[in-house]
Formats: structure tokens, C-alpha cells, sequence
């Protein structure tokens, strides 16, 4: 394969041809190719590798409570995946890492980042740097996504659980942290949301239980049968 494009990622740009050759010929390295659309994680797999995109592009995506696929990020071309995951218990992805573009990567595993990292220390130094930055970038596109949706989808399961019951007074149909999770958020933004709810008069809150209290929604719903 052709090595100029990874002797130019950041965390090669000190390796020799010579270096990064042995690396690929001894399996540390190894060049993946997906076609547009392949799915190349699950959401919940496991990271056993890095990868980076050496060309193309990714999207990671995830479904929300109400069915609606939600895309978190768009990852491309010298991008990192799954880099923060490696050392984690068990380092799942948060959703779907489908190939959006033909795409190649190159992946790196675990052990072999521990011995770059050893040996390297313009490595080690780089590849923290990536992660922190990757990190940051990740958390700002997924909380600026979730501040805008929690309400959205609360309203959908108040939505769904009141067109079962055709009552003012519902249930989730979970637990606050088991809710939270299928948001893809903390428990304590759920929390937060109902709370700020009550405090409007939208709704009153008692444990699992919610009375709507908005007439407006009500109306809305009940038009969904007439």
C-alpha cells in the first residue's frame, strides 16, 4: 500500500518509510477498505483496535426512543475511531460507525499502542493529544444534540403512553436511567428536564408517574384520533 498518506497523520510524522513498512509487513498496522454504506461497528461492540481514516468518510449513528436514527458526528480523513475506548473495562461504541463515503482505514491494536507508546515518546505525546481533542469534540456534538432533543423525546414517549392510556396521568415506560440511556444522555439531565417541566406547569411529577397538565398537548394528541 501506498505509506506517504500515513507517514503524514499526526502520529507518524516521525517515522521513517523503513519504520512504518515493518510495522505493516510484522501485522501492527493493518489497512481496512469499506465500501459507502458497509456498517463496520455495531453500536455496543467492543473496540478491539484504533482506527484512523487514512480516506473517505464516517458517520456514527444511533437511534433514539421514538424509532428516528440521530447521526452524532461525521468522522474523515485522518480522524480517529474507537482510540478512547481501547483502555476502558469495556470500551463499547456509542453507536453505529457506517462508512459514508468509500473509506479506508488503517488499524492499530491495543498492544501496539502500548508499544509505540513506550518507544515513542512523540507517539505517546500525539496520541493523547488526538484522544483529548477527539474526546472534547465528541461530548460538544453530542450535549449541543441532546440539549436540544431531551424535551423533544420526553414529549414523544408522553405522546405514545397517553395514546395507550387516553389519561392525563402516565407512566414512563422505564426508569429514569434506563430512559436516560435510550437519550443517550446522563440520568441527571432527564431529572433536570422534568424538573424544569414541573417548575412551567407542563407537567407534575411523582416518581415514574407524570400528569400532563398542558392542555394545548392534550388537544393536540386527542385531534390524532378524530
Amino acid at each position: 500500500m501506498n505509506i506517504k498518506p500515513i507517514q503524514r497523520h499526526p502520529l507518524f510524522t516521525q517515522f521513517s518509510e523503513e519504520d512504518i513498512q515493518q510495522l505493516l509487513d510484522t501485522g501492527k498496522l493493518n489497512d481496512h477498505t469499506y465500501p459507502r454504506g458497509h456498517i463496520i461497528h455495531h453500536q455496543e461492540d467492543i473496540a478491539n483496535s484504533m482506527e484512523i481514516i487514512l480516506t473517505g468518510r464516517v458517520i456514527i449513528q444511533r437511534i433514539d426512543i421514538s424509532g428516528k436514527m440521530l447521526t452524532i458526528a461525521t468522522l474523515s480523513k485522518n480522524d480517529i475511531i474507537g482510540g478512547h475506548l481501547l483502555f476502558c473495562k469495556q470500551g463499547s461504541y456509542s453507536g453505529d460507525i457506517i462508512a459514508d463515503q468509500d473509506t479506508e482505514f488503517l488499524s492499530i491494536n491495543r498492544d501496539t499502542i502500548v508499544t509505540l507508546c513506550q518507544t515513542s515518546r512523540f507517539f505517546l505525546e500525539t496520541y493523547l493529544q488526538l484522544l483529548s481533542e477527539n474526546t472534547q469534540l465528541l461530548s460538544q456534538k453530542i450535549q449541543e444534540t441532546t440539549q436540544q432533543t431531551i424535551r423533544k423525546q420526553l414529549l414523544i414517549v408522553f405522546k405514545r403512553q397517553y395514546q395507550k392510556t387516553r389519561s392525563c396521568k402516565i407512566q414512563l415506560p422505564t426508569n429514569k436511567k434506563l430512559l436516560a440511556q435510550s437519550f443517550g444522555v446522563a440520568r441527571t439531565s432527564i431529572s433536570r428536564e422534568l424538573k424544569k417541566m414541573s417548575e412551567q406547569k407542563f407537567i407534575e411529577v411523582n416518581g415514574t408517574w407524570i400528569t400532563l397538565l398542558y392542555q394545548p398537548w392534550i388537544d393536540m394528541w386527542q385531534a390524532e384520533f378524530e
